[in-house]
């Protein structure tokens, strides 16, 4: 930690900064208490990436010295915290970095990252929420908050709320919201959260990861992204959706086919048993319409449905794309015909 401390003293122009920690299992709260020495001295930081994922000899008490280091640092415009798997932090830590958002009063980009953190509840999320009203620039967020209200302790409270802030973050050019295997999620608030979408007139990412249970859900999401003309990267994830129809497949293929600004685009079709053939070809002609295209990902891995040869024939159509640079079509290995 000395090292560390004596480094960061030398490097006292810096504007950028990363830190790893992740995984280290040493790793406790004294080095919290060494970047809230050290950090406020780099005057000229606009960029801390932090990552503690899995760090689990840290708790909520170095979270005080966090908040504190943050708070100090008055030129920062982007803050990266990753906190993944680390089953220590609690409402107590969450609320102290929330404190410290609040005071950034230039922040242009946040990504946070609590993914099965299973403490955290509605009192701190909400609090979070809450502080992303206060930066006015803010221009990009990243939630990552998927398995932690496996036990309800995020309930539709929080997801009510998190759709009242985003209307009024009409200037993000960017947005990634995972809640995955959030089981509070229903029908309702996907409404609420898919018209939440509907002021950004000049997104340009987008990436959602809900557990969308029933084609109600679906359907929400899109009546409402076919607004977005600027988007260029778009990240969709609709693993394990069984309820979905192929007329409603259908209707977002020709929503992405009016999506001519797209430069990547990744679909997780994971476990979606209604799939069949025909389905691939449909969106196959839609991506065709896709000009600027530079990347694509789809994953129809458990999609039993689909056979070898309707995904070849899917890979040869993408590989005729000659805008394309990356692609790649996962699935399981399955024979050309069925019994």
């Amino acid at each position: 930690m000395k090292d560390l401390g004596k480094g960061l003293k030398r490097i006292s122009s810096l504007h950028a900064l990363t830190l790893n920690f992740a995984s280290c299992p040493q790793m406790t709260d004294k080095i919290f208490k060494t970047l809230d020495e050290f950090l406020p001295k780099l005057a000229s930081l606009q960029s801390l990436n932090l990552d503690f994922g899995k760090c689990h000899k840290t708790t909520s008490k170095g979270f005080r010295y966090l908040s504190n280091c943050l708070q100090r640092l008055n030129v920062l415009q982007f803050i990266g915290l990753n906190f993944k798997g680390s089953f220590n932090v609690t409402d107590k830590g969450l609320n102290s970095l929330c404190e410290a958002i609040k005071g950034l009063s230039l922040l242009q980009a946040i990504s946070l990252n609590f993914f099965d953190c299973h403490q955290i509840s509605d009192e701190s999320f909400n609090n979070l929420i809450e502080s992303l009203k206060i930066p006015r620039s803010l221009q990009a967020v990243n939630l990552n908050f998927g398995k932690n209200n496996a036990s309800g302790r995020i309930t539709s409270k929080s997801f009510d709320k998190l759709s009242q802030v985003l209307q009024r973050l009409d200037s993000l050019k960017s947005l990634s919201l995972n809640f995955e295997k959030c089981f509070e999620m229903t029908d309702e608030i996907l409404k609420n959260l898919c018209e939440s979408l509907k002021s950004y007139d000049y997104l340009q990412s987008l990436n959602l990861n809900f557990n969308w249970r029933t084609r109600n859900g679906l359907s929400h999401l899109t009546e409402h992204i076919s607004n977005f003309s600027f988007l260029q990267f778009m990240t969709l994830n609709f693993s394990s959706c069984f309820d979905i129809m192929a007329s409603l497949f259908k209707n977002l293929c020709q929503i992405i086919k009016k999506m001519t600004s797209l430069r990547s685009i990744h679909l997780n079709f994971q476990n979606c048993y209604f799939l069949k053939d025909e389905d691939l070809s449909n969106l196959a002609e839609c991506l065709k319409k896709l000009t600027s295209l530079r990347s694509i990902t789809l994953n129809f891995k458990g999609c039993f449905n689909l056979t070898k040869q309707g995904l070849k024939t899917l890979e040869q159509t993408l590989k005729m794309l000659s805008s394309l640079r990356n692609i790649e079509v996962i699935y399981d290995e399955i024979p050309s015909r069925r019994a």
